[in-house]
């Protein structure tokens, strides 16, 4: 009598013991999960150089009416570069100043120079792993000289816009690629008043390796 009293004690220990697991569910065992990675951060000061691939051409307009034109331009400038980004989330704002040296000629005579571009442009993009896609919006300053004997100068400037890229490391070197288009005008420095640059286009393809500091 006792040992049936024992043995319906133990199964009834023994179904309580069951029932109470089951009840629980099953025991999942998690892996540790690695944390993500941090996002890049393009905030702080860059600087760096081009080599800038342009192509364009020059109007001449008298009394504000078109005289003659277009004279094709085209060559390589190499460059400087320098700015600014600020990131927030994946959103990326900034501004940049570049500087060209060299000369953009016609391929006839040649005749027609521009021996320098300055860019001031605001910037705005989205990060996307290690690259940052970008829009850019700026004003351009072109020193354009025509003839060499008696050569005549003019200071002609414009509006750009353009898109272009950048790709960065852990150490915060950079490559990058831009595409700007400039629409520039201004007066030309001939005996004759009246003489103008107009609707003239300036367009480069740029190259760029620098260091996010």
């Amino acid at each position: 009598m006792k040992f049936t009293a024992k043995v319906a004690g133990a199964l009834v220990a023994g179904l309580v013991t069951a029932s109470a697991a089951s009840a629980s569910g099953p025991v999942i065992i998690v892996d540790d999960v690695l944390p993500s990675p941090p996002a890049p951060d393009w905030t702080g000061f860059y600087t760096g150089l081009s080599a800038n691939f342009g192509g364009g051409h020059i109007n001449y307009h008298f009394g504000g009416v078109f005289a003659n034109g277009p004279w094709d331009l085209g060559g390589v400038m190499p460059g400087i570069v320098a700015g600014y980004n600020h990131q927030r989330g994946n959103l990326v704002f900034g501004f940049e100043v570049a500087a060209m040296a060299g000369e953009f000629s016609d391929n006839v005579t040649p005749f027609q120079f521009v021996h320098g571009v300055v860019d001031a442009k605001l910037r705005a993009g989205v990060s996307t792993g290690p690259a940052l896609i970008y829009g850019t919006v700026g004003f351009s300053t072109l020193r354009f000289t025509e003839g060499y004997a008696d050569p005549v100068h003019a200071r002609i400037t414009g509006p750009g816009i353009g898109v272009g890229v950048n790709v960065k490391n852990d150490d915060g070197l950079i490559v990058g690629g831009e595409l700007f288009a400039r629409k520039v005008s201004g007066d030309v420095t001939y005996a004759v008043p009246g003489w103008t640059l107009e609707n003239s286009l300036l367009t480069t393809v740029s190259v760029f390796v620098g260091k996010l500091w």
